[in-house]
C-alpha cells in the first residue's frame, strides 16, 4: 500500500493497522486485526507486510478497515477511531473524528 499526505504538507511519523472482518459481522474484533507495524515513520511511503486468510473466513464479500495514524505505532491503533472520509482531487482521505 503507498500511503501520501492528502494536503502535500509537512509529512509526520505514522503507523498503520489493518483488520479484515473474517466473520462477515459488521463489526471488527481485536481477533481480526491482520497487520499492525511496531513502529512510526514519516510519510510517504510503502506499506509492505502479508497475511493469511485462515480456513474459518466466511466466504463472500469481505469488509477491511486499514487505518493510519500520526504519532501512533499500529499495534496501539484502537478500533474505536472515528473517521469522515472524504473525496478530494479524485483520492479518499479519512479524518479522525473522535472515539466512539
Amino acid at each position: 500500500m503507498q500511503e501520501d499526505e492528502c494536503n502535500a504538507g509537512t509529512y509526520y511519523a505514522f503507523g498503520t493497522a489493518i483488520w479484515i472482518d473474517y466473520d462477515q459481522s459488521g463489526s471488527f474484533e481485536l481477533s481480526e486485526r491482520v497487520f499492525a507495524e511496531p513502529f512510526t515513520l514519516a510519510g510517504p511511503r510503502a506499506i509492505v507486510g502479508s497475511f493469511v486468510v485462515p480456513n474459518t473466513a466466511t466466504l463472500g464479500v469481505t469488509r477491511m478497515r486499514i487505518t493510519v495514524s500520526e504519532n501512533e505505532i499500529g499495534t496501539n491503533i484502537s478500533l474505536q477511531f472515528r473517521f469522515v472520509f472524504l473525496r478530494r482531487n479524485g483520492r479518499l482521505s479519512g479524518h479522525y473524528h473522535g472515539s466512539t
